[in-house]
């Protein structure tokens, strides 16, 4: 259903939560298509780039988590809140 609703509002919210939906079944190819996907919709938030960053986590691709964590520590926000501190401190720690 998730996936119907994404073809008529696209949103990087609800291309986030079909990923999320994906990773937690175990799909991470397609989780990572719609993560990627929605961080190209809005290239300044962080939140897809963090769940493709957790997502090669739990793949064990430590190099590209690597890649994508060393990413979203040198990107600009537009504010810097408490989630996106804490999403930059899981970045920094991994």
């Amino acid at each position: 259903m998730l996936e119907r609703t994404a073809r008529i509002i696209p949103t990087l919210e609800t291309y986030c939560a079909i990923g999320d939906i994906h990773g937690r079944r175990g799909d991470y190819e397609k989780a990572e298509v719609y993560y990627c996907e929605a961080a190209d919709m809005v290239p300044l938030r962080i939140a897809a780039k963090y769940r493709l960053f957790n997502l090669f986590l739990a793949k064990k691709d430590t190099v590209s988590a690597v890649r994508i964590g060393n990413g979203l520590l040198r990107q600009p926000v537009k504010v810097e809140g408490i989630r996106t501190l804490q999403m930059k401190g899981k970045c920094g720690r991994s």
